[in-house]
């Protein structure tokens, strides 16, 4: 997977209530139960970004991505794009993947549409694989 990529430190969230689901220092095998969750039929994407820039901007590594993983679109477009403007312009790489919806389209530079969940590890680790392969 994902963790599996020299340097690649990864942390991850859900919402619609920010739930952490891994923390940067743990590790992916002891925090998997944590990735059962239901989805709540809203998606307020801005409230998660808002979450995690202060996590990503504290972190050491040269580099830095945020990863949106949504299967919907935005409640509010605006705001997402702002702060992917914003974030973008600080420094912060942005991937969005679309689970058979094509909204990170319009809303980041990069990304990716799956059909399926089932497909998103393979996914995940090529985009990020690509990704790192495109800079270094």
């Amino acid at each position: 997977g994902v963790t599996q990529i020299s340097g690649c430190k990864v942390a991850a969230a859900a919402f619609p209530n920010v739930v952490v689901l891994k923390e940067f220092d743990e590790r992916i095998r002891a925090v998997s139960g944590r990735f059962d969750i239901d989805p709540r039929g809203s998606t307020p994407m801005g409230k998660a970004m808002l979450w995690a820039a202060p996590k990503i901007a504290m972190r050491r590594e040269q580099r830095k991505m945020l990863v949106v993983v949504t299967d919907g679109a935005p409640d509010n477009w605006k705001e997402v794009q702002d702060l992917a403007a914003r974030y973008t312009a600080s420094g912060v790489e942005i991937i969005g993947v679309g689970i058979a919806n094509d909204a990170v389209k319009v809303l980041f530079r990069q990304s990716i549409v799956i059909s399926d969940v089932a497909e998103l590890p393979v996914a995940m680790f090529n985009l990020l694989k690509g990704s790192m392969r495109r800079v270094a």
